[in-house]
């Protein structure tokens, strides 16, 4: 009602009744104010019935407007904004939140993050490249493997950075070496290499001599021929013994030579057993495969060695009763027991074998002369501490395949020409067992 309502004539609204704020819309970023109901509008001033809020207030860079600013009214930045973390200065070992300009506050605790930055990881671990931008502290979180500590296999080398290299295999961590590296035929490993980077024949190898060279002629059944080029087996003129075995280490399947005489002869599956004496004019030498050997051991004793077999410089004669290494090769051990009997009471003669060795899996088989009978039913053989060949005659397969035995008769001159000066008979006059 206006203020002279007393004073006017009339009895309508238009006449008696000014328009008050409390229906008035306020334009976007204002409120009606708290007394609207009594406020009259002035020509649709929304000065008179709104009062400014702080949704449309814009603060300075590093602040935000409040959340409820819609509902607070004020223009001026202490009643409308809040601090945020942008701008705040985090200590060492932490960094700001990466949402820091929506963060209201500016404490550490509020603003920053802990890094990775500081941690000390265990051994055999180095903490991350990016610890210092990295948030967290513990050690999945800052921490890597590194290869300190892993083992490379044979051939390979850890690398001398390890400790500051991050991984844990062989690619990452190890380096090949010569060691490993096999070299072709004709070809040894470097003496100076073992340690070396590397995995090829120019680094790791140089040119070898024979793996043995021997005063032999090893002709006819001792050795079988291998075309050398040029040649159909029955050799090819060569004018030194380097040139001969170049000849043969260019030849697939040559694994010796025999060179005398200007000539050159290309050989395998070498028995030197078999092979005659040379006078010094042919020579055999073995390259690339070691060739096949016999020893004898016969009588009381006579001991033919494997350089040896024929007897040409003598043998070995003077052996007491006891326990001897016959063979002692890293793949292959052979012992054996010498003692006493009824042929030869003064005089040691061999009763009994021990066989054993990484080319036989570490298995172990034994022949002795146990007794009471005598020959051959006083005898025993084993296999892994089991008895086998118990019958004669009789055969025995290891469960692997690895050995096979006969018990059974034998011509001793198909052994050797003195083989029955230990069990008797003459020569040409049979088996035995």
């Amino acid at each position: 009602l206006r203020d002279n309502a007393a004073s006017i004539e009339g009895e309508d609204a238009a006449a008696c009744c000014l328009q008050t704020c409390t229906k008035f819309s306020c334009p976007e970023s204002m409120i009606l104010r708290d007394g609207a109901k009594l406020i009259t509008v002035v020509d649709g001033d929304a000065t008179a019935c709104c009062l400014p809020t702080c949704a449309g207030f814009t603060c300075p860079a590093g602040k935000v407007v409040r959340d409820e600013a819609s509902s607070i009214t004020g223009s001026d930045e202490a009643t409308c904004c809040l601090q945020t973390c942008s701008g705040f200065t985090c200590p060492t070992g932490s960094i700001l939140r990466a949402n820091e300009a929506t963060v209201t506050g500016f404490d550490e605790t509020t603003c920053c993050l802990k890094t990775c930055c500081g941690f000390t990881c265990a051994a055999g671990m180095s903490l991350r490249a990016d610890a210092a931008s990295f948030t967290g502290f513990d050690e999945a979180t800052c921490c890597s493997q590194t290869c300190t500590g892993f083992a490379c296999p044979t051939g390979m080398m850890i690398l001398a950075s390890a400790a500051g290299i991050v991984g844990s295999d062989e690619e990452t961590c190890c380096f090949k070496t010569c060691a490993g590296f096999t070299c072709p035929a004709g070809h040894a490993l470097k003496t100076d290499v073992a340690g070396k980077a590397g995995s090829d024949v120019g680094t790791c190898c140089e040119k070898s001599g024979p793996m043995l060279q021997c005063n032999l002629n090893c002709f006819g059944e001792s050795a079988t021929p291998v075309p050398l080029p040029g040649g159909n087996g029955n050799g090819i003129p060569a004018g030194s013994i380097e040139m001969c075995r170049d000849f043969c280490m260019g030849t697939d399947g040559c694994e010796a030579i025999v060179y005398g005489q200007g000539m050159c002869y290309g050989k395998k599956d070498i028995r030197t057993s078999k092979c005659q004496p040379s006078d010094g004019s042919f020579k055999t030498e073995i390259l690339t495969r070691a060739p096949y050997g016999t020893c004898i051991l016969m009588g009381d004793p006579h001991v033919l060695t494997f350089d040896n077999p024929l007897g040409t410089i003598g043998d070995i004669t003077q052996l007491a009763a006891g326990d001897y290494v016959l063979v002692d090769s890293d793949t292959l051990t052979i012992h054996g027991r010498y003692g006493f009997c009824e042929r030869f009471p003064g005089e040691s003669s061999l009763t009994g074998l021990s066989i054993t060795g990484s080319i036989m899996k570490n298995q172990k088989l034994q022949f002795e002369y146990k007794g009471p009978d005598k020959g051959v039913s006083g005898f025993y053989a084993s296999w892994n501490g089991a008895d086998i060949l118990s019958t004669m005659p009789g055969d025995f397969t290891s469960a692997d395949g690895l050995v096979k035995g006969t018990k059974a008769f034998i011509n001793p001159d198909d052994v050797h020409r003195q083989a029955r000066h230990t069990i008797g008979g003459d020569v040409g006059s049979g088996d035995m067992p």
